[in-house]
């Protein structure tokens, strides 16, 4: 059984991370996946007045919509390869919590979606999938969305 660690973000490139890691897992006799995701923090956002309070507020509500919403997503992809979900949900700079949980664990392989942005950008990695093949210490599977 291999401990996988995948790293989504919401976008059609993480989904196609999942399917992979839940076919691997799948054929690895692996039941569960553990599932980062890392959510962006509302400290850009000043706080002078009370008007700005709420938005922090709202902020903080919708970041947890969000959240549910692609584990669900995560949850049902993993279901159809009987592989079990493990929530792990950080805030902050997606490199580094992702090398942080990676640190912490003994993850076999960290699998994450690649980002094509444009014709040129496209056969360039995208800047978190990049940082997180630069920096950090586990074998990494860069995975590509199907045309």
């Amino acid at each position: 059984m291999m401990n996988i660690l995948v790293c989504i973000d919401g976008s059609e490139h993480g989904y196609e991370a999942i399917k992979k890691a839940g076919e691997i897992a799948s054929n690895t006799g692996s039941k569960k996946i553990s599932v980062i995701y890392v959510r962006e923090t509302s400290e850009h956002i000043p706080v002078f007045s009370e008007s700005n309070g709420q938005l922090r507020q709202r902020f903080s509500e919708r970041k947890e919509e969000v959240t549910e919403k692609i584990f669900l997503e995560a949850i049902n992809i993993l279901n159809q390869y009987n592989v079990e979900c493990e929530k792990i949900i950080e805030d902050g700079d997606p490199v580094d919590r992702i090398k942080e949980v990676v640190s912490k664990n003994d993850f076999d392989l960290v699998v994450i979606g690649h980002r094509g942005l444009g014709r040129i950008q496209s056969m360039v990695l995208g800047s978190v999938s990049h940082g997180v093949v630069r920096e950090v210490k586990a074998d990494i599977l860069v995975v590509k969305k199907k045309q």
